[in-house]
């Protein structure tokens, strides 16, 4: 009987570990699988961990926010009334008149210049008034009527040449820089200035975002264009910034300007 049974728990024993090595070998495959899955999922994720540098996503994000802070700012345009562009001097014109007057000088500003005001006021109007004033047919004054008699008795050119100036200065204020304009700051002497602050310091506009329209007030908006060109350069400065700014612009006349753009319109 003891035979019997140390055979029994031979066999049993040899049973248990002939089913424990073939349970190895079949969770062997599964865990060579499992190791290769496991190398797969790694491949992935090692080669997302590539990321771009802190610096080109910072440039990348500066650049959509400037690009969107720009698409949603229409350009402004500024169309001055009667009187509200500066008028500079392309032509020298002595003054004779008084030994006390300025001669007019090329880049002078003839309107609005308070030194010639006051000269004009005090001593004699005739030389700044011919400068101010058209000839015939709207053209530049030469002293007279026809336009044959260039110079006066004594030599001197009669004549003025005025043509409006440029920029958002020429609009901005009439007579910067002088002592007597400071008394007609937010009067006369201010056109834009104070529009144009205000649209840069709470709006962000600067000088790609608005566009100063001068032109010379003397002449019929017709004349504006045969002379100077206005109304096609105005088309082309609404479409350049229209175009720039990705936006429909804003036009802001004022007083005769309603008449130009009107004009500008037809």
């Amino acid at each position: 009987s003891e035979t019997k049974t140390n055979a029994t728990i031979q066999a049993s024993s040899s049973s248990s570990d002939q089913k424990k090595e073939e349970g190895e070998s079949i969770n062997s495959p599964n865990t060579e699988n499992d190791d290769a899955n496991h190398n797969q999922e790694e491949t992935p994720s090692s080669s997302s961990s590539k990321k771009k540098p802190k610096h080109q996503k910072r440039q990348q994000h500066e650049d959509n926010d400037h690009h969107h802070h720009r698409e949603r700012r229409p350009p402004v345009f500024l169309l001055p009334g009667l009187a509200s562009t500066r008028l500079v001097s392309w032509k020298h014109k002595p003054c004779p008149q008084s030994s006390l007057l300025s001669d007019i000088k090329m880049l002078d500003y003839v309107w609005l210049n308070m030194n010639f005001l006051i000269q004009m006021a005090t001593i004699d109007a005739r030389c700044w008034s011919d400068c101010m004033t058209l000839g015939r047919y709207q053209t530049d004054y030469h002293g007279s009527e026809d336009g044959d008699d260039d110079d006066d008795e004594m030599g001197h050119t009669r004549g003025c040449k005025l043509r409006p100036d440029e920029g958002l200065d020429s609009i901005s204020s009439l007579a910067p820089g002088s002592i007597s304009s400071n008394l007609f700051v937010g009067g006369t002497n201010t056109v834009y200035a104070w529009l144009i602050q205000w649209l840069a310091d709470n709006l962000g506009y600067d000088v790609t975002s608005i566009v100063a329209l001068p032109y010379d007030w003397r002449l019929s908006p017709d004349k504006t264009e045969s002379r100077d060109g206005f109304l096609t350069l105005t088309r082309k400065k609404i479409e350049a910034a229209v175009e720039s700014n990705g936006r429909p612009g804003i036009m802001v006349a004022h007083s005769m300007g309603n008449s130009v753009f009107r004009y500008f319109l037809e």
